[in-house]
């Protein structure tokens, strides 16, 4: 990296007194490993890239431009902003642009010692793959499945004299099984740091989860359409507060320019006392630090934001032209910020250790283990449309009784928190970090709400 560091610093100094307002020269290597798994077999033609990307992000008088090229030599770079230049001089001015505020001096953030060579190579994955699929195989299931390692090294110097190298990482899995009959079971999961020999018992506990769906899941009955005391998995939980977050539900601008549904009802909202919907820069989960990098995705310093809190929704996500304009603090986006935590403080909400003891505590309840294909389809009424995925289950008397066919449903994500009754205290962590360009990292619980509509039964 070192030698990487100085192309870029050569670049941005020769740069710096061409007539930009403001610059980012930097380089990203980037390195992603990923093990396929089909038929019960691990497949050994596996994916493993090694990319070298350098940019640029410059404004002039209120006009804003950005370029990426494949860099060899500072000269690259220079030769790349001075076409950046003449490109803004010809540019319309941004109406809405905001000059960066940014930090002096220098950052060096790193969320692990270690490369993923030493973490999580084959040689370390393969052995514990085929320990569980051996076991997938004696019970006459089926797994595919697919874990990718992603990790960035990356360095930028700002034309201020700031300067930002990090190391980051992340890994995401995902188990698929299924029997002759077609009945599947999905479970995913992700890793931002882990400690020391902990990697056999995450991976087999995927694959229990996975298996535990799967052998339950056969023979589905239709559901009638309807409202239903439901159960949501982490991860289906995980899907349902992204789509809000994708779709800028919390969003200031469209609140305060009544283009949102909570626009018009935020005020009365009135979730359980102890419900907290958080993005915060740094979180201990499991013994593991989540996080840490308190810049958002312009590079300026935030803090912990607060979405819900004390039966209230408490904040909303503030972009640098809405912070400017109505002298409010600028915030992490819907989506850049190092954690988003769904929790539940005190007790007004009743508390579950974990998934498994939140469906023996109900007495009746569909349980849903997974969604996909969620779309926004009335903004300002808030509704989201999904459909559940492999595996939907009648729960009676603490028991899943039997499996049920998919369904599609409409719901408002945020409404539907004014109706949790159950929650676990277990947070399972989904995303990649902050800066690995994956999705936004989350640690979600599972949830119980007394009300939620299938809307139809789906074809597939």
């Amino acid at each position: 990296m070192n030698d990487i560091k100085s192309i870029i610093t050569d670049a941005s100094s020769n740069l710096a007194g061409v007539g930009f307002d403001e610059l980012v020269v930097g380089i990203e290597k980037e390195r992603v490993f990923g093990v396929r798994v089909a038929n019960n077999v691990i497949c050994r033609e596996n994916i493993l890239t090694n990319k070298t990307i350098a940019y640029l992000s410059a404004a002039l008088d209120g006009k804003r431009a950005q370029r990426a090229i494949a860099a060899r030599k500072s000269q690259d770079l220079v030769e790349a902003g001075e076409e950046l230049l003449n490109e803004l001089k010809h540019r319309t001015p941004d109406a809405e642009f905001v000059p960066a505020k940014l930090l002096e001096g220098q950052l060096s953030w790193r969320v692990k010692s270690k490369g993923f060579d030493q973490s999580y190579g084959p040689e370390i994955l393969y052995p514990i793959l085929e320990k569980h699929l051996k076991r997938v195989r004696s019970q006459g299931l089926r797994a595919t499945g697919y874990f990718e390692v992603k990790q960035s090294d990356r360095f930028e110097s700002h034309l201020n004299g700031f300067e930002l190298e990090s190391f980051d990482h992340g890994m995401t899995m995902t188990v698929t099984i299924d029997d002759r009959n077609g009945a599947t079971g999905v479970a995913q999961g992700s890793i931002v740091e882990l400690n020391d020999g902990e990697l056999p018992d995450r991976i087999g506990s995927l694959f229990d989860d996975a298996i535990g769906i799967a052998t339950q899941n056969s023979n589905s009955e239709p559901l009638e359409p309807g409202d239903y005391e439901v159960i949501l998995s982490p991860h289906a939980v995980y899907q349902m507060l992204a789509a809000s977050l994708w779709y800028g539900m919390y969003d200031c601008r469209k609140v305060d320019e009544n283009r949102t549904w909570l626009s018009k009802c935020w005020r009365e909202l009135n979730f359980p006392e102890g419900l907290v919907l958080s993005q915060e820069v740094e979180r201990v989960l499991a013994g593991s630090r989540i996080g840490g990098l308190n810049l958002n995705s312009r590079r300026f310093p935030c803090g912990n934001l607060k979405l819900i809190e004390n039966g209230n929704i408490a904040g909303f996500h503030t972009d640098a032209f809405w912070s400017a304009k109505h002298d409010k603090v600028e915030t992490f986006g819907p989506t850049d910020a190092p954690i988003t935590v769904l929790e539940s403080k005190g007790d007004s909400i009743p508390h579950y250790k974990d998934l498994t003891e939140l469906i023996k505590q109900s007495k009746r309840a569909i349980f849903v283990n997974d969604f996909w294909y969620l779309r926004m389809v009335a903004e300002m009424e808030g509704v989201i449309t999904g459909m559940t995925r492999d595996g939907v289950f009648e729960v009676r008397d603490g028991k899943i009784i039997r499996s049920l066919k998919n369904m599609r449903w409409h719901e408002n994500p945020i409404k539907v928190m004014e109706r949790i009754n159950g929650i676990t205290e277990k947070l399972c962590l989904f995303g990649r970090s902050q800066l690995t360009n994956g999705s936004f990292p989350a640690a979600m619980p599972a949830l119980r709400l007394s009300k939620f509509h299938f809307s139809s039964v789906t074809r597939f």
